[in-house]
């Protein structure tokens, strides 16, 4: 008497591109057998005819970990098969809070999830305490934590545009160390954004170091996407290799026209770093577009001193006039969204007013709409929210996308928070990445365009990244694996999300099952969360 069966699916197993018809049986956490069950009996059996069964979906680069506490239930990440979350990328993590450094961090972190950190009690300095915390929320999905490059310089330096001092840098280093014994899986950066562009090279190199020793990662939104993405590649590969650590290049691309077709060059870039023996993947995800924080268009010297120190220099008029001009005339240093993408692609996705009759609008659009100059709505609107106001950038072109689709080394990666529509800090107009991204992948690059087989799309999402972690006993369909197992429909797999309505869930997800338990049935949440908090020190082979 097994507690699930699955009979008649056609089952892909992780790793091999091809399916087999076979049965497989639950019990507990785990999958206890996998081929012909006849007539096993079983308390809940699903009949999987004309269905695909897979492992669930690993989620390479997510932001969940900031809002797992409001959205416990993930339900824009569960309703599209993903079971497992590598989060706290591009430098952000809600710890180590530094001694005086929690006021600056919560309004670091409003940036991207406006109106966030009201609606939390921050009882927590660690990154330990925090997931022990999220641990009795009972997340859906299974949490693979790094540490963000970000968070160590606040809690150290605050939002100092310098050097560390040999003090500080060892302090960020022994926090960083405490974490990792702790049992977090790495370190992140976000080298475009402050305060860590203010971070040269040779900082982020010992801190990557200290993750070295405990076979971690360093994952990287690289320092610049745009007019400096391929020297940005090799410092992210730099790093790597003399720190001696795995790299992982978040949400890889080329972004403005000018850089579009850049994809080859940057594959090679990294295959002659493989070739060399260095250990370096990437993720993408599957949309033309981006999200950030709109106060991270900016120049970098006018947001020292973080949120309040870059809404000062916008309140007075003649340093926001030299903002404008830096930003409009392509004379600031850096990636300039503006200036490679113009006001009309740059779109505001949520602010902490909760501001519906703007949100999804481009910049420019709003300008014409109310007779102003672009950059007059764009201070405004940070000036009047206190500068939490989040953005979509659109960026990217469909050719480079695929161009890294193909690659057996660049994985996915939605780059957003599980979240539910019109609720809490997200219920703006955002990307639609969060609701389906894993089967626009299926649906729009494999069924569709072939640009990657079912097979090689199915191991791209499970098996494979669950190898490049290191993931103990997750990722593959297999005896003695952890029961994370989604069933869906290949006629009917889809994205429905767009740009103009983000929060619509996909069609095709039947069945979810986390840990051995199900949590969407019929394609619909049954309110069962089993996700766990997947320490490294229990979680990652060795």
């Amino acid at each position: 008497m097994y507690d699930v069966v699955i009979k008649n699916g056609l089952v892909y197993d992780g790793i091999s591109v091809e399916p087999k018809g076979v049965d497989i049986a639950v019990e507990g956490e785990r999958i206890v057998y996998v081929g012909d069950l006849g007539d096993a009996r079983a308390d809940i059996i699903i009949d999987a005819s004309k269905k695909v069964v897979v492992p669930g979906f690993i989620d390479m680069h997510s932001h969940s970990d900031n809002t797992i506490l409001i959205y416990p239930e993930s339900s824009s990440k569960i309703r599209q098969g993903v079971t497992t979350e590598v989060v706290g990328n591009c430098g952000v993590s809600m710890a180590p809070v530094g001694k005086d450094g929690l006021e600056l961090l919560k309004k670091f972190v409003d940036q991207y999830f406006p109106g966030l950190s009201y609606l939390l009690d921050w009882n927590w300095r660690s990154l330990r305490d925090y997931y022990r915390i999220v641990e009795t929320v009972k997340p859906a999905v299974n949490l693979v934590p790094l540490v963000g490059h970000h968070t160590l310089r606040i809690a150290v330096m605050g939002f100092e545009a310098r050097d560390p001092t040999d003090s500080e840098l060892n302090e960020m280093k022994k926090l960083l160390e405490e974490e990792m014994q702790n049992g977090m899986w790495g370190l992140s950066t976000g080298l475009f954004y402050a305060p860590g562009s203010y971070a040269k090279t040779g900082e982020v190199i010992e801190l990557a170091k200290v993750v070295r020793r405990y076979g971690g990662i360093y994952a990287s939104h690289i320092r610049d996407e745009a007019r400096g993405v391929l020297s940005a590649i090799e410092e992210a590969i730099r790093i790597g290799r003399e720190a001696g650590v795995s790299v992982q290049i978040s949400h890889i691309k080329a972004m403005g026209k000018a850089q579009w077709g850049l994809s080859t060059r940057i594959i090679g870039i990294i295959n002659e770093a493989r070739m060399e023996g260095l250990d370096v993947h990437a993720d993408v995800y599957p949309y033309d577009a981006g999200q950030t924080a709109l106060l991270q268009a900016l120049p970098d010297w006018a947001k020292e001193g973080g949120t309040d120190g870059a809404l000062g220099r916008l309140m007075n008029d003649e340093v926001a006039e030299k903002i404008r001009v830096e930003m409009e005339e392509g004379k600031m240093k850096g990636q300039n969204f503006v200036y490679e993408l113009g006001w009309e692609n740059i779109i505001i996705a949520a602010t902490e007013l909760g501001e519906r009759d703007i949100e999804g609008k481009s910049i420019r659009e709003i300008a014409g709409r109310e007779g102003k100059r672009p950059f007059d709505v764009f201070r405004e609107v940070l000036i009047r929210n206190r500068g939490n106001v989040s953005m979509i950038i659109r960026a990217m072109s469909e050719d480079d996308i695929v161009n890294f689709i193909k690659q057996d080394f660049i994985y996915i990666g939605s780059d957003q928070n599980g979240i539910r529509p019109g609720y809490g800090p997200l219920g703006g107009k955002q990307h639609p990445r969060a609701y389906g991204t894993f089967p626009r992948v299926i649906r729009r690059y494999a069924l569709e365009k072939g640009v990657i087989s079912l097979g090689e799309a199915i191991a791209k999402m499970t098996g494979i990244p669950a190898r490049r972690l290191g993931l103990k006993d997750r990722g593959m369909i297999k005896e003695g694996y952890y029961a994370d197992i989604v069933i869906f429909d290949p006629e009917r797999i889809a994205d429905r999300a767009t740009y103009l309505e983000p929060t619509l869930y996909p069609d095709g997800i039947e069945y979810v099952i986390v840990n051995g338990k199900i949590t969407i049935r019929n394609g619909y949440e049954i309110g069962t969360r089993n996700g766990k908090v997947l320490w490294r020190n229990e979680h990652k082979l060795t």
